[in-house]
């Protein structure tokens, strides 16, 4: 009788302490879903983490055989339990970690344009100021070729005035050449483009690598004045050649008639048809009147300003 009731007392006190366990491990304050378990931390940003799910008992074993079976089936369940649970954490966790790519997005984008803003008010406040208007025009001039000058250039015969230190023996044959094209340039084969200005660029080219050459053979000076000069002739090279107008040559001894000027149509306000035609050249040569009729009722007065070629 006494040893019943003493093994009564222990299965009850067993059955407490199980009790008590069961509850601070899976439910208590320190279970999943106590104070200090991981239901507390839900509500709290940041990862899910997984606590250790406490299913064991004080003697570590079954003592019956339907102990053991229900203990089996207990943690069969438990394990299913313990795998919805971990999954739902690692489901957490994929959404916290795309919740903090996109605030990473966020704050890349931010922080990229804040710097454009910073750089474009210190350039605004400290840099340089870009070259408009007149300044501009003069920064584009300076770095232009020069034109050539009369003295060094004659567009009538297109006969080229090299300077001295081109007019050494070895840059002879490229000079040639060059005076060649010149005075043989026409305004149909000039310009930018046409065949006598790409066989001039290339032997300016040409011309201007030989100069290097010599580089030891004069001063500092006169290479940057040989090498503008070679630029200038280039630059003249692109330019087209003014048409020439076609003159008819005259009988040798017998001089060019003047042009015959018909008074212009009384319709016209201007003159008469009783008048005469007569000529009309200008004194000096630079300039001469001349009436181009349209038809019977009509004419009209051009000035035909003479090309100083």
């Amino acid at each position: 009788m006494i040893t019943h009731t003493r093994s009564k007392t222990i299965g009850w006190k067993w059955g407490v302490a199980a009790a008590a366990m069961g509850w601070l491990g899976t439910g208590g304050w320190l279970g999943t879903g106590g104070w200090l378990g991981p239901g507390s931390l839900q509500a709290q940003q940041g990862p899910a983490i997984a606590y250790p799910v406490n299913s064991w008992s004080f003697t570590e074993r079954s003592s019956t055989v339907d102990e053991g079976f229900m203990r089996g089936q207990a943690s069969i369940i438990g394990a299913v339990g313990e795998l919805s649970y971990l999954n739902s954490l690692a489901a957490i966790n994929y959404q916290e970690a795309q919740r903090r790519a996109i605030d990473n997005s966020v704050a890349y984008t931010k922080a990229y344009f804040e710097r454009r803003e910073l750089r474009e008010e210190f350039l605004r406040r400290y840099g340089s100021k870009p070259f408009v208007g007149e300044a501009r025009r003069r920064m584009v001039e300076y770095y232009q070729p020069k034109k050539l000058s009369a003295s060094q250039f004659h567009h009538d015969t297109g006969a080229i005035t090299w300077p001295h230190i081109l007019r050494q023996a070895q840059y002879a044959p490229l000079k040639r050449e060059i005076d060649a094209i010149f005075e043989t340039r026409t305004w149909e084969n000039s310009g930018n483009g046409s065949p006598t200005q790409l066989q001039v660029a290339q032997l300016v080219k040409s011309l201007a690598a030989l100069l290097r050459e010599n580089l030891q053979t004069m001063s500092a000076e006169q290479y940057i004045e040989a090498q503008e000069f070679l630029r200038s002739v280039d630059a003249e090279a692109k330019l087209p050649v003014m048409q020439r107008l076609e003159q008819a040559a005259a009988p040798e001894g017998t001089p060019a008639a003047p042009p015959v000027l018909a008074e212009p149509a009384a319709s016209d306000g201007i003159g008469s048809d009783s008048v005469p035609a007569k000529s009309v050249p200008a004194a000096d040569g630079s300039e001469t009147r001349a009436a181009i009729g349209g038809g019977d009722s009509k004419t009209k007065w051009v000035s035909m300003q003479k090309l100083d070629l």
